[in-house]
């Protein structure tokens, strides 16, 4: 997990104290089953691993494709679907040690998304383990850009701007009134595609979510996040988060930010 740690450390490197604590917490694992299905639908077929990627993830009912990117808990793939529909989605899959910390918090986030309706949010599709009992979640897959990226590529006048913001602030309300705080917006977090020649923005990755509801459980457990903890990007976190403390306005501090990257 050294590489978790260290990404962390350079993303935070005034809190190094509270960062290792994090990580040394604890170095309890779960022993998940293959054939274990976190949500229905999870097939019990294996699909043969595809040549030239030996890191790949062996995945039920999936073809693994292409690795698209890391991050410091898990890596993401493209992939196809193979039953019961073909698809091409985004594979989402635990690569660091699954202690209970990181596997209740990769719960939290795909239980987060599947709570989503919302054009602008990411869908979630399916959830299980993988042949080497990584837990993993498919969604489907947004090849898009982030938002500032769009717009360097995409010039779009005043108007187009604002309407394109608007349809994020109108996917973060939809969030939290599902009772979900995403915790980590930023323009990476936000892609944006071409839908019939329009943009439209897509939120994605729920890592860091926190439930807004003190009486909402997923799976059993509730969701919530020990005071003090220091999650997200700095540039993007209201001062408050940065003290461990985090409601609705956190993301509504983010959410300005990138409206203003957007406009100026």
């Amino acid at each position: 997990m050294p590489v978790a740690r260290n990404d962390y450390l350079e993303r935070f490197p005034e809190f190094p104290q509270q960062v290792n604590e994090v990580f040394e917490s604890t170095d309890q694992t779960l022993n998940l089953h293959p054939d274990t299905a976190l949500l229905p639908g999870q097939s019990s077929r294996e699909t043969p691993q595809p040549e030239g990627q030996d890191s790949a993830p062996v995945v039920s009912g999936y073809r693994i494709l292409k690795l698209l990117g890391r991050g410091g808990m898990g890596a993401v793939y493209r992939a196809q679907q193979l039953h019961p529909v073909r698809r091409t989605v985004a594979v989402k899959v635990i690569t660091c040690q699954s202690t209970r910390e990181v596997l209740a918090r990769f719960e939290s986030e795909w239980q987060s998304m599947a709570l989503m309706a919302h054009p602008s949010i990411a869908k979630i599709f399916d959830a299980g383990v993988t042949q080497d009992r990584k837990p993993y979640y498919t969604m489907e897959l947004i090849d898009g850009v982030p938002i500032t990226t769009f717009l360097d590529q995409h010039p779009l006048s005043l108007e187009e701007k604002l309407e394109l913001f608007r349809s994020v602030c109108l996917a973060v309300h939809h969030a939290h009134r599902q009772g979900v705080l995403h915790r980590d917006l930023k323009p990476n977090n936000i892609l944006v595609t071409l839908s019939d020649g329009k943009p439209l923005p897509k939120i994605i990755d729920f890592g860091l979510a926190k439930s807004l509801m003190p009486e909402q459980r997923y799976a059993g457990r509730t969701l919530l996040t020990q005071e003090g903890q220091i999650l997200g990007t700095l540039e993007y976190m209201s001062p408050e988060q940065k003290q461990g403390y985090t409601d609705n306005r956190s993301d509504l501090y983010a959410v300005g930010l990138i409206g203003f990257q957007l406009l100026t």
